[in-house]
């Protein structure tokens, strides 16, 4: 496992920092459900499953990279 000494310097423009919050509903066969909040702009959003968080975290890391690399430019 990873630790935070391990992860490369930071750059703040290619870093984004989330409250992530969930939980297990149903008896049998629990699905994840929860909540994840933008610290930076204080948006929550709800997910219904860990495939929505997924695809989700996969878009706000996309928009990151492709406004740092405008940057550079």
């Amino acid at each position: 496992m990873s630790t935070l000494s391990d992860l490369p310097p930071r750059r703040s423009e290619k870093r984004k920092v989330f409250i992530l919050r969930l939980w297990a509903r149903g008896k049998d066969e629990p699905v994840w459900v929860g909540e994840v909040q933008d610290v930076s702009t204080g948006e929550t959003t709800r997910m219904h499953s860990l495939e929505a968080l997924y695809d989700w975290l996969k878009q706000k890391t996309s928009q990151v990279i492709e406004s740092s690399a405008k940057k550079e430019k």
